[in-house]
């Protein structure tokens, strides 16, 4: 049984199967090796994932390349690590856009665009994050770094939606008239 998906459709699919494996394969590099029982089951949570992208074991999918990441390599901050953040990123935006509407409903472009967009902007700090992770890899930790850490996250959420969070008058209006 074929399904019946529009060609949008089967793109973001493929996207979702191969995207996890080749966040994994970015840790070779690192030094990790990773098993063939375990590209397997990848490949087959991921193939389970593609076919119901709205599914919670989309989770799973995700996670594991994280854990191997986390186990396996010999250099976890190994420059590729920024590789398979952008893919696994890449995975969750295809099953996000493959989950919207039936099957068979052709991808709006509008709403692709928004997506790729938001994903572009999510990637934009993930070099400075991972230089300011390898600086201080080899320093004691210190719980000021986490509070410092979570302070510019804020400041940088807070900024993103007064600089990007525009909101149609519509929705304005029956905010304010609920209220």
């Amino acid at each position: 049984m074929i399904p019946r998906w529009s060609r949008g459709q089967w793109l973001l699919r493929a996207v979702i199967v191969l995207t996890p494996l080749g966040a994994v394969l970015a840790g070779i590099p690192a030094g990790g090796t990773p098993g063939i029982v375990f590209l397997v089951v990848l490949l087959v949570l991921s193939a389970l994932f593609a076919l119901f992208p709205a599914s919670q074991g989309g989770v799973l999918v995700l996670l594991t390349p994280v854990v191997w990441w986390a186990a396996a390599p010999d250099d976890p901050l190994h420059p590729m690590s920024m590789v398979a953040a952008a893919a696994l990123l890449a995975c969750h935006v295809a099953a996000l856009l493959a989950s919207y509407g039936p099957d068979r409903l052709p991808l709006d472009p509008v709403l692709v665009r928004l997506w790729v967009r938001r994903a572009v902007l999510l990637l934009l700090p993930v070099p400075v994050v991972w230089t300011v992770a390898d600086v201080l890899a080899g320093e004691r930790e210190r719980p000021a770094v986490w509070v410092a850490g979570l302070a510019i996250a804020c400041v940088g959420a807070v900024v993103s939606t007064v600089v990007f969070g525009e909101r149609s008058q519509v929705l304005r209006e029956a905010f304010v008239e609920q209220y």
